[in-house]
């Protein structure tokens, strides 16, 4: 099993908005959850300890980000309308440190699925950068992307 090591910076959420597949600019954390619910099977056959089998699969990603209005916007129309939002999680393609014309974009591997909005806010404190929050709700099963 290799054992590369990820560095988190490199490490990035990359969203479809508009047809176009880029990491969302100016993040600072994201963070991938992964569950599953829990189905209660126990009887008066299994005595004092309780039994469970795996239920429902869901996922969920959060994203932190340095406001810009080119993001938050984006964001918002697909809030408002929405708008299923196609996810990848991966590491970016390119191997420069600044980021390129155009955007980082995924590389081979990582994991993608379909989520909904669930939550978008902004945030403006005095003497700091303003920033957003979004949280992005699986439709559906998250899946290896080719390559994995």
């Amino acid at each position: 099993m290799a054992t590369e090591r990820v560095k988190g910076r490199d490490l990035m959420l990359f969203v479809t908005l508009a047809s176009v597949t880029k990491a969302l600019a100016y993040a600072t954390n994201h963070t991938l959850s992964l569950s599953t619910s829990e189905v209660d099977v126990s009887d008066k056959d299994t005595g004092e300890y309780s039994d469970s089998e795996p239920g429902q699969k869901t996922w969920e990603i959060t994203s932190e980000n340095t406001y810009t209005t080119e993001s938050f916007d984006a964001l918002f129309d697909a809030w408002a309308n929405n708008t299923p939002v196609k996810c990848v999680w991966n590491t970016k393609k390119e191997t420069v440190s600044t980021v390129p014309e155009g955007g980082w974009t995924p590389g081979t591997g990582g994991y993608e699925g379909t989520a909904i909005i669930t939550s978008l806010s902004a945030n403006a404190p005095v003497n700091d950068k303003a920033s957003y929050s979004v949280t992005l709700k699986g439709k559906g099963a998250i899946t290896k992307r080719s390559g994995s």
